[in-house]
């Protein structure tokens, strides 16, 4: 068994409940690892619930309060790196026992024939996202392995599910502050679909096993008026990534998908399913066309 550290970087609001239940199911791994904190909230409410790591010098606390936006965030813990695998996890997920070391096991496996470069070790991996019942949870996930490739990383990508060397981190860079939840902009998706999309193109090979999972609960279900905001807004970064790297191909299909989706829902007499199938093409189609800044 490799002897590598995770270094989890998280960016929290400053929700304790969520946080400690994330916490306490890294006391349930086996390999060590190291914690860089983020809070964006005006009171530094989580930091008591990371004591017990930072005394045994295993996890640093960042307050910014001034700081919004899960991307800057994450950018902020990311400036030092203190581990060889680095990993995104949201406040509200968590890890069942054992995941991080298989995680470490799969990582230092040869590449399988067919990959970038076959027989050596791995970049990076991508596990599936499920409810603590099993159930897939936020994304309609693949459900077989594959190699990572642009297309294919809306059904295997979440931030939380990712797990990647630090050297191919550094070479990669930071996410873009544009996208994501809280950023101030209307994309309040999409870093994560944005870097892997860069992780790939600069010839990193990532992998994605969903025999493996983290878990995190499902909110779209509710169909509030908020959770059809969030859709519509984490729409809006998926066609602003997909725009910024040219997926007019993928563009249509995504397009095409929501539009057959709308249409099923509505010969079902289904109008919550029409409501969130519109709010997803909408927000898709705004986030495409909206011109784009440099970088």
């Amino acid at each position: 068994m490799s002897h590598a550290t995770v270094h989890l970087v998280m960016s929290t609001i400053g929700r304790p409940q969520s946080l400690s239940r994330l916490l306490e199911s890294l006391t349930r791994q086996s390999v060590p690892v190291f914690i860089t904190l983020v809070e964006q909230a005006e009171s530094q409410v989580s930091r008591p619930l990371l004591e017990p790591w930072l005394e045994q010098g295993c996890a640093e606390y960042l307050h910014e309060p001034v700081i919004r936006g899960l991307s800057r965030g994450r950018n902020t813990g990311m400036r030092q790196l203190r581990g060889d695998i680095i990993a995104f996890p949201d406040d509200d997920c968590w890890y069942e026992p054992g995941l991080l070391a298989e995680v470490v096991r799969r990582l230092d496996a040869a590449q399988p024939a067919g990959s970038g470069r076959p027989g050596t070790p791995l970049d990076g991996l991508s596990v599936r996202q499920t409810t603590a019942s099993g159930e897939p949870s936020h994304l309609r996930w693949l459900d077989r392995p594959a190699l990572v490739t642009p297309r294919l990383v809306p059904r295997t990508v979440n931030s939380s599910t990712l797990f990647l060397r630090s050297a191919a981190v550094r070479a990669t860079g930071l996410f873009d502050e544009e996208l994501g939840a809280g950023a101030g902009t209307p994309f309040g998706a999409g870093e994560e679909t944005d870097y892997v999309t860069r992780f790939i193109r600069h010839g990193f090979t990532l992998a994605y096993q969903p025999d493996l999972s983290v878990h995190q609960d499902e909110w779209r279900d509710a169909r509030t008026a908020a959770v059809r905001s969030k859709v519509r807004a984490y729409n809006r970064g998926f066609g602003r990534v997909l725009r910024r790297h040219g997926q007019f191909t993928d563009f249509g299909y995504w397009v095409a998908r929501s539009c057959a989706g709308l249409g099923v829902a509505a010969a079902r007499g289904d109008r919550p399913g029409a409501a969130h199938q519109w709010d997803q093409l909408a927000g898709r189609v705004s986030g495409f066309v909206r011109p784009l800044k440099p970088r």
